[in-house]
This record gives structure tokens, C-alpha cells and sequence, in this order.
């Protein structure tokens, strides 16, 4: 396969990975922060687990998005 195809599939993965993550992210904060009197214990547990996934999935997502475009030779922003 081509470099440049894969290096393009790659940040839109990437982006993919990047926005859906901190979307979870968010989510889940408000989630546990907001509504933790009508969560159970274990409910809280798990979207703090959650959260903390998630915000390792968008880390990952954003650092394969500054490597794709630094390699497809974009403006890394």
C-alpha cells in the first residue's frame, strides 16, 4: 500500500479516536461529578474507570494525530 494512503487513513482514525474520546471523557466527568447522589458506588467506580480510559485513549489519539500530519507534512496544530 501506498505511505501517503495510510498515512491520511491514519488521521482520520486518529481523529476519530481523538474526538470520540474526550466526547466520552466529558461525559463521564459530568456524569460522576454531576449526578454522583443518584449513582450507586459501583456505577461511580466504573465511570471513574472510564474516565481515566478514556483520557488515555484521547492522549493516544492526539499524539497519532500530530504524527500523521507531521508526516504528511501538514501544519501540526
Amino acid at each position: 500500500m501506498d505511505k501517503q494512503f495510510n498515512l491520511e487513513k491514519m488521521l482520520k482514525i486518529s481523529n476519530v479516536v481523538f474526538w470520540s474520546a474526550l466526547g466520552v471523557t466529558l461525559l463521564s466527568l459530568f456524569a460522576v461529578y454531576g449526578f454522583y447522589e443518584y449513582l450507586s458506588i459501583g456505577q461511580q467506580v466504573a465511570l471513574h474507570i472510564a474516565t481515566i480510559i478514556f483520557a488515555g485513549l484521547f492522549k493516544l489519539g492526539y499524539v497519532l494525530r500530530l504524527v500523521a500530519q507531521k508526516e504528511l507534512g501538514l501544519a501540526v496544530r
